[in-house]
């Protein structure tokens, strides 16, 4: 029975999946298997590129899952005592499980790691707007979220908290909810580091921001029942709430070392956090208007 088990969901992602499997090949903890679930309708090149790593057991599902659900069914069939989620666009460092199983034999039940970037002022710009909160560097401390990219915990404690809301894009954070309500505390370890391969053009990152902040929205009004005059307030916030983001991506990224990028990128992140407001703005209006 392997220790840990990475589960990875798998949509269209033949491009970047051998890239994320020969990195895993290269850890240097070895006591792990690898749970793909692909739920690609009519493409099997994600089982013949798995077929080649014999850590990975694949797991065909025939209809279209979203990430989280895919993480559920994954965490379903895994056998490890302690689950490691991460993405098929996610290259990870060669020591990333041995840092995270040593956070877990410390104690911790609920770890993240850190997520980096291929170089490029593009490419960085849009990693602090989406993960500038779980950048490399720094030290070991808690936190309220972690990437969903990189994070683990204890099989019991991931049961006890009911698996992965899967109804929200934001289920990762409505799982966060629930763990500190439950009284666990979330780890960030900034030296189990993956490298976020994925590079969005303008147009889908900022379709992709409004999506995701209409989503979260949503979820955050549903789990907390916000009332309308809640949702008004929001509103009529709204405006502010791109320069708060923006100052706590500013701080963590000092923290880390990255102040200097923070700072060169900053126009397009402000762009990204405001595309994520309307999104958010857009779900409170909903609820205003909901019977």
């Amino acid at each position: 029975m392997p220790e840990v088990s990475v589960i990875i969901p798998c949509y269209c992602s033949h491009v970047t999946l051998p890239i994320c499997l020969e990195a895993l090949g290269r850890q240097t903890f070895p006591d792990f298997e690898v749970i793909l679930v692909d739920s690609t309708p009519g493409d099997e090149r994600a089982c013949r590129i798995a077929s080649e790593y014999p850590f990975t057991a694949v797991h065909r599902v025939s209809e279209r899952l979203l990430p989280h659900a895919a993480r559920n069914r994954g965490a379903a069939e895994a056998r490890g005592d302690i689950l490691i989620f991460t993405d098929p666009d996610m290259r990870a460092e060669s020591d990333w499980l041995e840092r995270l199983v040593d956070a877990h034999r410390q104690g911790r039940t609920v770890v993240g790691g850190a997520v980096s970037c291929p170089r490029g002022y593009w490419n960085l710009a849009v990693h602090f707007t989406k993960y500038g909160w779980w950048l490399p560097g720094g030290r070991l401390e808690r936190r309220p979220q972690i990437a969903s990219g990189n994070t683990s915990m204890r099989r019991d404690v991931f049961e006890a908290a009911g698996s992965y809301p899967s109804v929200f894009w934001a289920g990762d954070t409505e799982l966060a909810w629930r763990l500190r309500e439950m009284g666990q505390e979330i780890w960030f370890e900034p030296t189990a580091v993956v490298c976020h391969l994925d590079e969005a053009s303008p147009g889908r990152f900022l379709r992709e921001r409004f999506e995701r902040g209409r989503d979260f929205g949503r979820a955050r009004v549903s789990r907390y029942c916000w009332s309308r005059g809640r949702c008004a307030l929001y509103l009529l916030l709204f405006p502010m709430l791109p320069i708060v983001m923006a100052g706590k991506a500013c701080w963590f990224a000092s923290r880390s070392g990255h102040f200097v990028a923070w700072l060169a990128t900053l126009p397009i992140q402000l762009a990204g956090y405001a595309t994520w407001c309307a999104g958010e703005a857009v779900a409170h209006w909903e609820r205003l208007w909901k019977r």
